[in-house]
């Protein structure tokens, strides 16, 4: 786990907890469905780890990230 955090940095957990909290505040607000913000938080989280295949990767970003929302 610490690999992954030295590896992430600053930014990249300061990236996750933004992206989870825009999921969870999306669900309560009302503005997502939970189904979506799911989707989108794990894609989300896949880019930054480098897993989101071949369009993710630094400055690529997704519909959530552009501000889609449901």
């Amino acid at each position: 786990m610490m690999k992954l955090a030295q590896r992430l940095g600053r930014a990249g957990i300061a990236r996750i907890i933004e992206l989870t909290l825009d999921a969870n505040l999306g669900v309560i607000g009302g503005t997502r469905r939970p189904d979506d913000a799911l989707e989108s938080y794990v894609a989300e989280l896949a880019a930054l780890m480098g897993g989101g295949g071949p369009d993710s990767g630094p400055g690529v970003a997704s519909g959530a990230a552009q501000g889609r929302r449901a």
